[in-house]
């Protein structure tokens, strides 16, 4: 009799995962009918972001064959100004958004979280206080996907592998399997987990490829987000212009070849237009500054015996080359105190703090948050949260990704030379050979949605026009 039942049950789970399967494979026949609007220069927009791609790497990529032939092709501009903090998560959301942090409400990479050991990031879409490129999309009924694009966990996405890593002793496929697209998850990890290894560099963005390309060919969405972060893990690890680095590029640009032969395999290439994009700039650095070591000797942070916090009345939270500085309350004797302390060690230049910028000046930068100061770091070094050891340390190269061993970094203020990004298009409603010196950020997505006759009403960026037929 037990027998029977288990039968049963294995029958019913099978009988369960057929229908589920038969969904999974129809779901766009049966569920999503694109509806265009009839202004729409391409059926297909597939937006390939490769973390850390900067101006200065227009040389080598010009000389790479796939990107060469998008560039021969297509239209660009030469420099891109980002938005400050110039940290991934900020860039990525003003990419889909088109406007500054200030606006979207994506401030950092992680969510403050005093005495944290390990701090979030901004991995949810509910953080982003406005629409997206993505959710206008949907809004028209178009297919949309995306993989690994920050800040879109829980996000109304067709297909979605958000980027979420897992908190110690927890699975990182169920962190990415509870926040994303079940069905295209599960069928990606049976068919392409093998290649990944956790999520180190470079087989996770081997995996995030190959997922990319069956879903191009399978599913054909309307706009595919892609982020590809190999050269960001190499430039932080062993410098900007490393040897690690340009390797590092080049599988990037294998990759970007695989992804434009994925259109051509599901029929769908001359329908395609691609948009290839960077986030920030970046720079080395030497120097690491521990600020919350000075608030600690200044009886602004205490901690136990074991180094866990106890109480602080000021703390800095890294942006790596900026920071925020956060008053807990925010009392005026903290508050000039805290600001005697930014204000002494700007004037020394080896404690490596270049600009104090009280809330006025944070509303200038258009970085959003509330903090009370904000800090810009000088050439050759970036901040850290430590609260231990000497305000200035020397870092040493190292292999790992923990913040000792970074010898590169971003988030800098936007001034510095040769620190802008890069954008490119190719494909139906790209004007070929154009060419802009400079652009912003907040323009790329405009464009990007009159690219799939769409418009972003709230955008603070403009259509760059001069790009398109």
């Amino acid at each position: 009799m037990k027998s029977i039942k288990n039968y049963q049950k294995v029958a019913a789970v099978l009988a369960l995962a057929l229908f589920a399967g038969l969904i999974w494979i129809n779901f766009d026949r049966w569920f999503v009918q694109p509806v265009f609007s009839g202004k729409e220069k391409t059926g297909h927009l597939v937006v390939i972001s490769v973390d850390a791609l900067n101006s200065r790497d227009y040389d080598q990529i010009s000389a790479l064959p796939n990107f060469r032939k998008l560039l021969d092709r297509g239209a660009h501009a030469r420099e891109v100004e980002g938005v400050y903090p110039s940290l991934t998560y900020p860039a990525h959301t003003t990419i889909i958004t088109g406007v500054y942090p200030d606006k979207h409400g994506i401030v950092n990479n992680e969510v403050f979280q005093a005495g944290a050991g390990e701090m979030d990031w901004f991995w949810f879409s509910k953080y982003i206080r406005v629409p997206t490129l993505y959710d206008i999309a949907r809004e028209s009924g178009l297919k949309t996907g995306a993989l690994l694009w920050p800040a879109t966990g829980r996000a109304d996405i067709t297909y979605n592998m958000p980027e979420i890593k897992a908190h110690e002793g927890q699975s990182q496929f169920w962190a990415v399997l509870s926040n994303g697209s079940p069905l295209f998850l599960l069928d990606s990890q049976i068919r392409f987990g093998k290649i990944r290894n956790g999520v180190s560099q470079p087989e996770l963005d081997d995996f995030v490829t190959a997922s990319a390309k069956h879903l191009i060919i399978t599913k054909k969405p309307n706009i595919m987000l892609i982020h590809l972060t190999d050269l960001d893990d190499h430039r932080h690890r062993y410098g900007t212009m490393s040897e690690e680095a340009q390797k590092a590029l080049e599988r990037q640009d294998e990759r970007l070849g695989e992804i434009v032969q994925a259109t051509a395999d599901a029929g769908i290439y001359d329908q395609s237009t691609f948009v290839v994009l960077g986030d920030h700039g970046f720079l080395d650095f030497s120097r690491s500054i521990s600020l919350n070591a000075v608030f600690r000797r200044e009886g602004l942070i205490s901690v136990d015996s074991s180094g866990r916090l106890l109480d602080w009345k000021a703390m800095l939270h890294s942006c790596e080359g900026s920071a925020y500085v956060y008053l807990k309350d925010g009392d005026d004797e903290t508050r000039q105190k805290v600001e005697q302390i930014l204000m002494t060690l700007k004037k020394d230049v080896n404690s490596g703090i270049g600009e104090v910028y009280s809330r006025e000046g944070i509303a200038g930068l258009r970085t959003g948050g509330e903090a009370d100061f904000m800090l810009g770091a000088r050439e050759g070094y970036s901040f850290d949260n430590s609260w231990d050891g000497e305000l200035v340390t020397t870092v040493m190269p190292g292999i790992t990704r923990s913040e000792k061993d970074k010898v590169a970094t971003h988030g800098y203020l936007l001034n510095s030379p040769g620190y802008n990004t890069f954008f490119m298009m190719a494909g139906p409603g790209v004007k070929k050979g154009a060419v802009l010196q400079k652009i912003r950020l907040i323009d790329e997505a405009p464009t990007m949605a009159a690219l799939l006759g769409l418009e972003m009403p709230l955008a603070e960026g403009k259509v760059l026009e001069d790009l398109l037929e």
